[in-house]
């Protein structure tokens, strides 16, 4: 009995003692996962805190970004992106206190609250200065001036803040750590009394490791393939970008050679028409190939002068011989109270009904197509215009209004096969009235056809200037001085090409070898009234040159940016770099012109006036199967002396540059390939060579991942190849003119 007794004692010891324990081990369990909610939560809380600390300052730098982009170009569209940019901070700043993860902080937050405001009051100073008493005022204030000051000391606040919530955060982390250890030796202690709960308890905090270690590496190779993903978009944009440019540049170049000939006064209406449509079209290829611009916020919208109706007149000009050809009829509808003149951006407003328009007229089979435009309502400053382009097409299901907006979608699988299209337009047109803060609507009924409509708001152009015309003479800023110009630009060709059409001009050129003799030129001298500044030079590139005149000379001069790239961003690298505008190379006269008179005078000229007597033409633009002069006959208006100068340079510099590609491709220079691949990019477009070997020199002067030595080797032998080809093409043209 006694055993008995002491058996039961002992059992139900030992069932208390395990309830105990398993009471004591839930306890203690509790607290690790509540202790481990809380690190959780302060790390998401901390992350939080950082990301508002780096937008905060991101924010801060745009706003003086705007602001000196506006001294700098007289652009109000930087204004708008500082109204944008100071609504941002403020609501940063409202974000901060609430994250905060250590009062003490509380007080530096309050310090950088206060100092970014004053820094957002300082930055509206600087614009009333600029506004009230010029650039040279505005330019000083911001270079000696408190904004200095202030963005140092907000940095410093951030860098503060930054370090003591990266302690915390790392603390955290530590204790997370230690608690982790903790707990591993209290399921080693507990195993005593209570193995096969601790050993269920282990399986399952080690097979929660294991699922969370697997979701890991899988979130890590999905990482991977979309950064991946975004380099393959990346380049096929710019393939993309430069391919359709080419032709596309050349309709609109022969079109404006074609405005020039003699023509009747039908035939000029169409023309023009035709001018007008293509320069729109390529401004729809750059924005669609660049739709990840638009996701990424990084859109700019234009305020810019221009008129509804004469916009709504060339969009209807540009699709009625379509619709004539569908059988269609088409009406244009313009509301009479809409000024002539309003300020807004018209290539959006134009982008947003060509896509609709083409949209109506690719799903209308017959009856007709009515576009108008409305106005709604009216303000001292502003006015709200309702555009609505309808049709009796084939009409949108009720169940599919809501995903017609979105990418690639267009409605059903039919739809596409039977039309085609890429289901961008629709999205691209979203994004771009949404962009301008207004509304999209849709009403459409299935077989009977869709009625498209949008409201934007437009200022009123109150100030209507007519500057009068600039003519462009050798003597532009007195009587009796000249304009002179500094050239930094290291290819024999373009120098030969941009010295000859600036003294066609008119301009006094001096010419610098690359960016140091350029910045050396402009310490001795001080007179030049601009600088045209190519990016990729060697001893010291464009980039780093304009650094230096910037911040060693404190210079203020015009800096031009000219380069052969198109990528998407870059005109921002360039002005953030401390430059003034950009042009692309190969440029034409009249850009050319009209971007250094802009930057000089801060005025757009209507037309360029050339000063030389007259040339005839060279009849042969195209002498053989390769060779194209097109574009060096159209800039010199057909000068023999300087056409056979261009051929000279490329015979004499082409052997050399396939030579130094072909010895570096032999030791693995890579460097040195990207370098020549670059340089000869623009003399083969002089000579008509792009469209044949432009995609083999982009791919040899970039090397992207993936790109090896045998594929770089195999794309230079079809340059080469297509190079010497050219030269003895060149070789028989020349010799016969």
């Amino acid at each position: 009995m006694k055993h008995i007794f002491k058996t039961k004692t002992t059992t139900t010891f030992s069932l208390f003692l395990l309830l105990a324990i398993n009471i004591v081990y839930g306890f203690i369990s509790m607290s690790y996962i509540s202790k481990g909610s809380e690190n959780d939560k302060v790390l998401f809380q901390g992350a939080e805190f950082l990301k508002s600390l780096r937008e905060l300052q991101a924010e801060v730098l745009n706003i003086e970004s705007s602001s000196r982009g506006y001294i700098i170009t007289g652009d109000e569209g930087y204004l708008n992106n500082l109204e944008l940019n100071e609504d941002n901070i403020k609501s940063e700043l409202q974000f901060l206190p609430e994250n905060v993860l250590q009062k003490e902080n509380i007080e530096n937050v309050t310090v950088l609250n206060k100092l970014v405001n004053d820094k957002i009051d300082n930055v509206n100073n600087v614009v009333r200065i600029y506004n009230e008493k010029g650039i040279k005022v505005a330019t000083n204030e911001v270079e000696y001036g408190q904004g200095t000051r202030l963005m140092e000391d907000i940095n410093e606040e951030i860098n503060k803040l930054n370090a003591s919530t990266k302690v915390i955060m790392n603390n955290t982390v530590s204790d997370g750590k230690n608690y982790v250890i903790k707990m591993r030796l209290f399921i080693i202690i507990s195993t005593i009394g209570e193995m096969s709960i601790a050993l269920l308890f282990l399986s399952f905090i080690y097979k929660d490791v294991d699922h969370r270690n697997i979701l890991e590496e899988q979130l890590m190779q999905a990482k991977q393939k979309a950064d991946k993903k975004v380099i393959i978009k990346e380049q096929f944009m710019a393939n993309m970008s430069h391919e359709i440019r080419t032709p596309m540049n050349a309709i609109i170049g022969f079109t404006s050679l074609l405005q020039k000939t003699p023509m009747n006064e039908k035939q000029n209406e169409y023309v023009k028409t035709i001018k007008s449509a293509g320069e729109n079209l390529l401004n729809l290829i750059n924005d669609i190939l660049d739709f990840s611009k638009i996701e990424a916020g990084m859109f700019r919208i234009e305020n810019i002068p221009f008129s509804v109706p004469e916009l709504m007149n060339s969009v209807y000009t540009m699709f009625l011989e379509k619709a004539k050809a569908k059988k269609l009829t088409m009406t244009l509808s313009v509301d009479e109270k809409i000024p002539q003149t309003i300020l807004g951006d018209p290539t959006r407003l134009t982008q947003i009904i060509v896509n609709l328009l083409g949209n109506a007229l690719k799903f209308t089979r017959n009856g007709e197509i009515n576009i108008s435009s409305k106005l709604l309502n009216s303000t001292e400053d502003n006015m709200l215009l309702e555009f609505t382009i309808q049709d009796t097409g084939i009409g949108i299901s009720e169940d599919k209004l809501e995903e017609i907006f979105d990418r690639f979608n267009q409605g059903n699988v039919t739809t596409t096969r039977e039309y085609g299209g890429t289901g961008l337009g629709l999205a691209i047109v979203k994004s771009l009235v949404t962009l301008q803060y207004g509304t999209l609507n849709v009403k459409s009924t299935h077989g009977k056809g869709s009625s498209f409509s949008f409201t934007i708001t437009y200022k009123k152009c109150k100030d209507v200037v007519n500057t009068p015309p600039l003519s462009l003479s050798p003597k532009l800023k007195t009587e009796d001085a000249h304009v002179r110009v500094l050239l930094a630009e290291d290819n024999q060709m373009n120098q030969t090409l941009a010295l000859t059409v600036l003294t066609d001009l008119g301009f006094k050129v001096d010419l610098a070898e690359n960016g140091q003799v350029a910045y050396d030129m402009l310490k001795k001298n001080n007179n030049y009234d601009i600088v045209l500044m190519d990016l990729q030079m060697p001893v010291l590139d464009g980039y780093m040159a304009v650094r230096k005149i910037r911040n060693e000379l404190n210079s203020t001069i015009p800096i031009i940016a000219m380069t052969a790239h198109v990528l998407p961003d870059e005109k921002e690298k360039c002005i953030s770099s401390g430059m003034n505008d950009f042009i692309t190379k190969p440029f034409k006269e009249e850009e050319l012109h009209t971007i250094i008179i802009k930057n000089i005078y801060h005025t757009i000229p209507s037309s360029a006036t050339n000063n030389n007597e007259a040339i005839p033409k060279i009849n042969k633009r195209k002498p053989a199967e390769l060779v194209d002069l097109s574009y060096l006959l159209e800039l010199t208006k057909g000068k023999k002396s300087f056409i056979l100068e261009m051929i000279h340079i490329f015979l004499e510099q082409n052997p050399i540059d396939l030579q130094v590609i072909e010895k570096a491709i032999a030791k693995s220079d890579l460097e040195t390939v990207k370098a020549i691949a670059h340089k000869m990019k623009t003399s083969i477009s002089f000579i008509g060579l792009t469209d044949k070997i432009g995609s083999d020199l982009d791919l040899m002067e970039h090397q992207e991942n993936g790109i090896t030595l045998d594929l770089i080797k195999k794309h230079f032998d079809n340059v080469k190849a297509v190079c010497e080809k050219a030269q003895a093409e060149l070789i028989i043209y020349k010799n016969k003119i």
